[in-house]
């Protein structure tokens, strides 16, 4: 489960950081979108829909161990 959530993971980041890495000169520039500071918006929303989803689907892990927490996802356990 480890390989595959850190393959998963570090595969994600590439795509989004080439994603952004694009597409925040056209947003921030005033010859193009002329977001400015408005840009902060956007990176808020997406942090609300980033935070529900993490409080619904990402299991708490206080005080359980690796294993229980292997097993959880195993049994793909409900979050809540």
């Amino acid at each position: 489960l480890r390989a595959k959530t850190l393959a998963l993971g570090s595969g994600f980041q590439v795509v989004a950081s080439t994603f952004w890495q694009a597409v925040l000169p056209y947003l921030y520039n005033q010859d193009q979108a002329d977001l400015g500071g408005n840009l902060g918006w956007i990176f808020f929303g997406l942090a609300v829909i980033h935070g529900g989803l993490i409080y619904f689907f990402v299991p708490g892990t206080k005080r359980r161990t690796f294993e229980d927490l292997d097993i959880m996802f195993e049994e793909k356990l409900p979050a809540r």
